[in-house]
Parts: structure tokens; sequence; C-alpha cells
């Protein structure tokens, strides 16, 4: 073993024992690479920071898993942040970076329930989201996973969504941790073979049930194999929309969240550093980003709330609210975001987020 006199080493003088181009091959064959550093070298080295294509939840370069029981609501909340990250817009108050994205539809659904997922989300028709409805993707994934490199490679695609993961890959038992590492090594070559792609996988959690990774379905050699889970439960005594978001990474700190879909608005919102739930006011700052000058009673029909119930929050006369009284007997008072509201909630496109500004 070699070592070296602190006085006579230099660690700038230190070069790696091949670069990146590799050797010369040596009769025929090329060498094993395998650089090593001094440990002291590697401190020196600035750290790579992590980008994230949605901020906390879904890390850029990653295999990232959405786990849930069925009708939870994962393809909701995909579908949702996908809108979001193709409109470069905040999801659940977190930044988002614009991708292009390819959406592997292979969980048997039909064309038009896709259609309606992207519709519902308003996600834009500008060329950044991509589809493939398949229901056979199995009957040859070798073959197919080609086809979906040759496009990573030439439409520039950076996010793959698979859904679901059980369709996207053959194995006779998933509980065995042999023929899942086998099962998942195509995807990811994927990763090694495109540094900025990023692989967001939707899979389902056990009858069983369980705690944190244990509660997803089939070996724990899946859990291993990705660098994000994110989980989706249903919190106990609580309302048809809440929902529980938790990650479990090796990139950060875990995240958990509170969050609330409204069906009315096709908006998730989420409990505010405050702990204070604004899904009311943050459901009429959404009406009144659409169209000025509306009623109580017509913001309270859009929400499907009680006119008071709307009342109550705007009597309260929040600072990014303005009024005028409306024409007609009782000159019943006409509501609009102020000019400021507008531009701020232009620049974040988050409700939740212009509400905070203001508290």
């Amino acid at each position: 073993m070699t070592t070296h006199d602190d006085e006579d080493f230099d660690p700038t003088d230190f070069q790696p024992l091949h670069t990146d181009e590799g050797p010369a091959p040596v009769g025929g064959k090329v060498p094993v690479q395998l650089i090593i550093k001094p440990w002291d070298v590697m401190m020196a080295e600035p750290e790579v920071p992590i980008e994230w294509i949605c901020k906390d939840i879904l890390p850029r370069g990653s295999m990232t898993m959405v786990s849930a029981y069925p009708k939870v609501g994962k393809s909701t909340l995909i579908y949702s942040m996908l809108a979001h990250i193709a409109r470069g817009e905040d999801f659940l108050g977190k930044p988002t970076m614009p991708v292009t994205t390819l959406v592997l539809a292979l969980d048997g659904e039909h064309e038009n329930l896709v259609k309606r997922r992207l519709k519902r989300f308003d996600t834009p028709g500008n060329g950044r989201v991509l589809v493939a409805v398949d229901h056979k993707f199995r009957s040859n994934v070798a073959a197919k996973l080609e086809v979906v490199r040759e496009d990573i490679r030439n439409r520039g695609i950076e996010l793959v969504i698979v859904d679901t993961l059980s369709k996207a890959w053959v194995l006779e038992d998933e509980n065995d941790a042999a023929q899942v590492v086998k099962a998942m090594a195509p995807w990811r070559a994927l990763l090694d073979d495109f540094k900025d792609l990023t692989l967001l996988l939707i899979h389902h959690d056990g009858k069983s049930g369980g705690r944190g990774a244990k509660s997803v379905r089939g070996s724990s050699a899946i859990f291993a194999e990705v660098d994000q889970l994110v989980q989706l439960d249903v919190p106990s005594s609580t309302d048809s929309y809440t929902r529980e978001l938790k990650t479990i990474s090796r990139y950060d700190e875990p995240i958990e969240l509170s969050i609330d879909f409204e069906p009315s608005l096709n908006i998730y919102t989420h409990t505010t550093r405050s702990g204070q739930r604004l899904t009311i006011m943050a459901k009429i700052v959404e009406v009144l980003a659409f169209n000025d000058e509306q009623k109580v009673e017509t913001i309270a029909g859009s929400l499907g709330v009680s006119g008071q119930t709307v009342f109550n929050h705007l009597k309260k006369k929040p600072a990014f609210i303005e009024w005028k009284d409306g024409p007609g007997r009782g000159k019943p008072k006409l509501y609009s975001l102020t000019a400021e509201a507008k531009e701020k909630l232009k620049q974040n496109a988050n409700a939740l987020a212009l509400l905070e500004a203001y508290a």
C-alpha cells in the first residue's frame, strides 16, 4: 500500500487513474475505470446542489415513486402537478421547473380518460407534455423501452411518468427481491444513460398496510431501488378531500404536508406555514382571479358553499380584495382582486402564497 508524507503530498497534483475519455485499449480490452481520490481532495470539491422539478417532491435526475392505496388520489395528484410543471407554476406552494414530459399511461385506461385528466387541470398544449397510451407495454418491454429511449434523445424529454409500475415490468413475483432488481434494471439504465432524466413511477400500497416504506406493495427491494418515495394517505377522522403527503428521501429532509383537493376548482391547497387552513379564502381568490366584480351569491355558487360562508370571509376586508356598489336594488357589492394582488398572483400563480404574503 502506497502512503504519502504530508509534506511530500500535494493534493493539487492528484489526477484520477483514468479520465472520462478513458485510457487507450490494451490488448483489445478497455480496463475498468475507477476514480480513487483522497478524502481531503473530495472535501475541497464543491457540493453539487440538488435540482428539483418540484421542490421537495420531485428531484431532478432521480427515480421517484408515488405510492398509495387505489383510489386515494395518486393520478389526481400527479396530473395536477404535471400541469403546474408544464406551466412553470408553483405546486403546493413549491416552485417547479418546466421540463418536457412523457406520460406512459399503461394501466388499461381508455385514451379519453387520459384526455379528461389533462383537460381537467388545464394542461397547456405547448408541446411540453407527450403521452403514450399503451395497454400492452409488458408484451415487449425491451423493444418499447428502446422507443422511449429514442424519444428521450430526439425530443429532449427530461421527465418520464410511468402509470403504473406494475404494468411496466415483467416478473412472476413482485415480493421476490431478485426478480424486482432485475425488472427495475432497464429503468435504472435509462437514468444512467441520460443524466438529466427523471423517472416518476406510480405504484400501489400493499393490502397488509404498514408504516413508511413498509406500506409499499411488494419486496422491500422496490423501495431500495428508488431515490425518493412520496406517500399519499387518507388521515383518520377527516373529510373526503384531505390527504397527507409524506416523503422519504436520500436527498434531503423528509416533508409532511396536509393537502386538500378542491373539486370545484380542480386545485390542491395545503396547510400554510402558520398552520392556518385557508381553503375557503383560497377558493375565493381563485374565482376572482378569473372573474372581476362578482357578487357574493355568484362566488358561493361557483364554490358550492353558502353565501353566508363567503360573506363571513369577505367582511374581514382582506387587503387583496376591493369592492364597489353594484347596480340595481339594494346595490349589492361587487368584489374583485386588487391590481397589486393580480400581479402577485400572476408572478406566483398560487392562491395560498398570495394569502401568506398578505398575512
